[in-house]
């Protein structure tokens, strides 16, 4: 049986389509809040919840076995989310290693690591294959974790002559840029009760209109933000308010001034989820 194959079968069981293995009825354990800090623990998965995880897990299977990678990863989330089993992040790691999103991938290995029990089998290849997309990404980004500032304390930090180091910046045409010219690190994560700071990047010269879209656990309906430049980026918060139950939903949409759209992450069908752990580091700008 191939790696992947025993792991699904491993994790099958773990759902409850045979002997149930430990921890997988329960909801992980998690940290001690940091001082200061009162999140509310998530309950554990109600019965309703495990069976629509296991339903879940298994288009998910299906959908891998045809290939179809990139709508299996979200069945998998999906069955994470419902379950909140850290068994199930191995198989989103793997997939996202399948479609080549490397950087992805290293976030959910790593997150297994931190989360699956000790003895959890995947554990020694999770670790081989972290260490190999460790060098493959040549990780130069800043920590994820704490409160975002700016260099120095305050204050963009620019090179002379425009930033660009030393040469005066060309300014385009907005009909020159495409959607390549749009940045965004999607936000797996993030701990509740904490406000969440998403960032994009676009050209200063672009005129582009980004817009983020979220919305809460029970929220019928997602709620617009405009982005605003913020240093060197531009950010749209989720209020802390927000930040409550096991995860909250946001979309981005990337406009010209007309409204024709340039880019989009996720879209209001299937939005970008971002599960709430106690653990997770906050990611936002003090006021």
């Amino acid at each position: 049986m191939t790696l992947i194959g025993r792991f699904f079968t491993i994790t099958a069981l773990a759902l409850g389509f045979g002997v149930a293995l430990p921890h997988v009825t329960q909801a992980p354990h998690l940290a001690h809040a940091q001082p200061g800090d009162k999140p509310a623990e998530p309950a554990p998965p109600t019965p309703e919840q495990l069976e629509a995880a296991k339903a879940a897990f298994l288009e998910g299977k299906t959908l891998f076995d045809a290939k179809k990678f990139d709508v299996a990863v979200e069945k998998f989330k999906e069955s994470y989310r419902l379950s909140r089993n850290p068994l199930l992040l191995y198989n989103v790691a793997f997939t996202f290693d399948q479609l080549g999103q490397k950087d992805m991938a290293h976030f959910y290995y790593s997150k297994f690591l931190a989360d699956a029990p000790a003895d959890a089998a995947q554990r020694p290849e999770a670790t081989a294959r972290l260490k190999v997309l460790d060098k493959e990404l040549q990780r130069d980004t800043p920590p994820d974790g704490g409160e975002v500032k700016p260099p120095d304390g305050g204050g963009e930090v620019k090179p002379p002559d425009g930033g660009t180091g030393g040469k005066p910046r060309v300014k385009k045409p907005p009909s020159a840029y495409t959607a390549e010219d749009f940045q965004h690190q999607i936000v797996e994560e993030a701990p509740p009760g904490r406000p969440l700071d998403l960032t994009a990047f676009v050209p200063e010269d672009a005129g582009w209109q980004v817009t983020m879209f979220y919305r809460g656990g029970g929220d019928a309906k997602f709620t617009s933000v405009g982005m605003k430049p913020r240093y060197s980026e531009l950010v749209g918060r989720i209020p802390a308010k927000v930040m409550a139950g096991s995860s909250v939903q946001y979309y981005i949409e990337v406009r010209t001034p007309t409204g024709e759209m340039v880019s989009r992450v996720g879209r209001p069908a299937s939005p970008n989820i971002v599960y709430l752990d106690p653990k997770a580091k906050p990611r936002y700008y003090p006021d």
